[in-house]
């Protein structure tokens, strides 16, 4: 599909790269963070895995070098305010609560371990 694409390689961990614009990039690779091993959204970044692992230091694997990157600005907005939500723990009022209904529906992630 011509997007320069690549993997994340951690000691215990691979996720896939897409390249998107600098200000929704990880760690400023120019590329956005795909996690593949549950549902999430472009972008979002787990704080922890099963087991308590969480991502340290990596190495960048080239897959393919089109010359296409992804607009992830929604994917963006809604990671950000998905990862505020889940900062104020399971009891949410209303408002907050419905957010994260939203948000969870249209990704398809509200039963994600």
């Amino acid at each position: 599909m011509g997007y320069d694409v690549v993997l994340f390689d951690y000691s215990e961990h691979m996720a896939v790269g897409i390249r998107c614009s600098e200000e929704y990039d990880y760690q400023d690779t120019g590329y956005a963070f795909i996690e593949t091993t549950q549902p999430t959204i472009i972008t979002y970044v787990p704080d922890e895995y099963i087991g308590g692992y969480r991502l340290g230091s990596y190495t960048i694997i080239h897959l393919t070098t089109g010359g296409k990157s992804l607009s992830v600005r929604l994917d963006y907005a809604d990671a950000v305010e998905l990862k505020t939500l889940e900062s104020m723990g399971p009891g949410l009022d209303p408002y907050h609560y419905s957010r994260w209904q939203y948000i969870t529906g249209k990704y398809d992630i509200r039963n994600r371990t």
